[in-house]
């Protein structure tokens, strides 16, 4: 299902032209014409306006789409329409970056993709009113660069609408099929890697049969190139068929993924939030019927019945994946009518998040053209969209980007305290905005900034300084971060206190310290002038012998910076008395003491064992008398 592309400039022609669609019916294909609005009729009406402005470049105002159809009878209708709009919580934008990224490819329907690889975006071909092309361009910083005169090993031929896609597991764009100049489809393989294509035609096996506008995506959950449908645009047949592409060859699959989408035009692409590849599109039958299928785990689903809002009927819509709001965005400028298969001219946008479609027409201004352009999300993830058809196949030469305004930024000081003289990192950080970036740091000390996201900066002045990290993008919306850097002098101004200052042999010695600057954690040594030393802040000491010592300390901060100081001290010996002591002849008078008092009690308990004395020195009666010296005692009685 395409356009005709050996088209004239003529409106109504062209409008009949690129709105002829493909069926399939059963048992073999069909197409079907949807009607365009006669010229006379047309004439006066609001899309007739919008085209003649379109003619001489004008374009309509962004974000007041028109939407108008034939009624019949030769009349038609047009009104203004606005969409729901997405989440008011959604930052993300439609800007015209047309005049900001000079200078632009011609006027075409094209395509091109995001190089990973390379790291830009890639633009082949395409076709305007009147030419085919097969020049080669890159896009990359706001800057598009032709590259076809410095390529290596030719290029594809003039092909408009093939399928073109990046290969991650092999890190080279692919090309495949297209329909030329003079009307026939093709079944050619190219590659492109670093300025050269490739013509693996001849090595790829079998390929899918000539055909334009398949829709061929890298199916980022199963690691696989897949290829699904496309149309035989002169006999107006919409292929139904799945490929895959693995390394170099090509495989038929279609017999292994279950039941395949209806034969429609398509549109599509890989939807993370749905692991797989998203495609819709719809008949050409009245009413027009859309349907949504996914791709994964290697069969097709079909959603269509799960949707609370249509599938959108949408002409070869160009379908990018925004990562930031996890929405498959889709633009077009052509749709059509279900009740009445009346074609629809006006630019819209839809969104397809959390298994639903949204019609985004109304969130802002919006691209005023999108049929068959050329999109692609770049490395930041913004999409970017060129060309295309606007109302009445006029081809334009607009870009327009979709992108969230730069946020999330942060900045880091690598040290955040330092002493002055030394050298500060800095790192930084931001999400979101459009390339190319303006990027800078003021330090916050006087200096002029200097370039960013990273850099280092020598801090001189002491001082606690404000650094801030000043972003800008392509479309001048900013973003900042700051840090604080605290700036030191050197450690200065030590001093040490030992507490008692006059200590005696085997008393306890309490040290502390006192200074000024430096940049914490510091380190301390001291040496206490008898061969002990210590690291802790505040130590504790005992001296084992009297004399004098120089007690030395050394703090060294985390810069390196050291200061040393030194103090006296005199510690006297065991005859001084001093707090905590006890002198020897203490110990000394003791003994003595005791010895006095033990013999003392003894005399005393010896003297009250003794008896009385008489007068003339014997000792006093008690009972009877003793017996004098040598007399046995008296005579026993008779």
């Amino acid at each position: 299902m395409g356009f005709d592309r050996a088209r004239s400039a003529a409106g109504p022609a062209v409008v009949l032209a690129i709105v002829v669609l493909m069926l399939v019916a059963a048992g073999g294909p069909t197409s079907a014409v949807v009607p365009a609005l006669p010229a006379a009729a047309a004439a006066n009406t609001p899309l007739a306006n919008a085209a003649e402005t379109l003619a001489r470049g004008l374009g309509p105002a962004d974000g007041q789409p028109m939407q108008c159809s034939a009624t019949g009878g030769g009349s038609s209708s047009c009104t203004a329409v606005r969409g729901p709009g997405s989440p008011a919580s959604d930052p993300a934008s439609w800007s015209n970056i047309t005049t900001r990224v000079l200078p632009l490819p011609s006027p075409r329907c094209s395509e091109m993709v995001w190089d990973a690889s390379d790291g830009y975006v890639l633009l082949f071909g395409g076709t305007s009113l009147t030419s085919y092309f097969s020049d080669t361009w890159t896009y990359s910083n706001g800057v598009w660069t032709n590259v076809t005169a410095s390529l290596s090993g030719g290029s594809p031929p003039n092909v408009d609408t093939p399928g073109l896609t990046y290969d991650p597991w092999t890190g080279v764009v692919l090309l495949f099929g297209g329909f030329t100049a003079s009307s026939d489809n093709l079944s050619l393989t190219w590659s492109y890697h670093d300025g050269t294509w490739t013509n693996l035609t001849s090595t790829a096996g079998t390929p899918p049969a000539p055909r334009t506008s398949p829709v061929f995506v890298a199916d980022l959950a199963s690691h696989e190139m897949i290829l699904y449908g496309g149309s035989d645009r002169p006999n107006g047949i919409a292929y139904t068929d799945t490929w895959l592409f693995s390394g170099s060859t090509w495989s038929n699959i279609t017999g292994t993924v279950g039941s395949s989408p209806p034969a429609m035009g398509i549109s599509g692409a890989f939807d993370p939030a749905e692991s797989g590849i998203l495609i819709f599109g719809f008949t050409g039958t009245v009413p027009v019927l859309g349907y949504t299928y996914v791709f994964t785990e290697g069969h097709w689903r079909n959603l269509t019945a799960n949707l609370t809002v249509p599938t959108p009927l949408l002409e070869f819509g160009r379908s990018v994946y925004f990562a930031p709001a996890q929405t498959l965005l889709v633009v077009a400028s052509i749709a059509f009518v279900s009740s009445t298969g009346g074609a629809v001219a006006f630019p819209e946008v839809w969104g397809f998040t959390d298994g639903n479609w949204t019609n985004l027409t109304g969130n802002g201004p919006i691209p005023a053209s999108g049929t068959l352009a050329a999109g692609a999300a770049d490395g930041s993830g913004a999409v970017l969209i060129f060309g295309g058809y606007a109302a009445l196949g006029i081809d334009t030469q607009w870009m327009y980007a979709y992108s969230n305004p730069p946020g999330g930024a942060a900045l880091t000081a690598t040290p955040a305290a330092l002493d002055a003289g030394g050298r500060v990192d800095f790192t930084s950080s931001f999400s979101g905005g459009l390339a190319p970036y303006f990027v800078n740091i003021s330090f916050g000390d006087g200096t002029p900034p200097g370039p960013g996201p990273n850099t280092t900066h020598l801090y001189v002045d002491v001082g606690t300084h404000q650094a801030e990290l000043n972003v800008s993008d392509l479309l001048d919306r900013a973003a900042t971060a700051t840090a604080t850097v605290v700036v030191n002098a050197d450690p200065s101004g030590l001093s040490i206190q030992p507490i008692p200052p006059s200590p005696s042999v085997g008393a306890t010695v309490n040290f502390s310290a006192a200074f000024s600057g430096g940049t914490p954690p510091y380190t301390s040594d001291w040496q206490f002038g008898d061969g002990s030393t210590s690291a802790a802040v505040s130590p504790s000491h005992l001296y084992a012998r009297a004399g004098t010592y120089t007690v030395n300390l050394t703090i060294t901060d985390t810069d390196g910076r050291m200061v040393n100081a030194s103090t006296t001290i005199h510690v006297a010996g065991a005859s001084s008395s001093s707090s905590g002591s006890s002198p020897l002849w203490i110990y000394a008078a003791l003994v003595v003491l005791f010895a006095v008092v033990a013999i003392v009690a003894a005399v005393v308990l010896r003297r009250r064992r003794r008896p009385p004395m008489a007068a003339d020195g014997t000792a006093a009666e008690s009972g009877s008398p003793a017996p004098p010296p040598g007399v046995a005692g008296p005579p026993p009685s008779p």
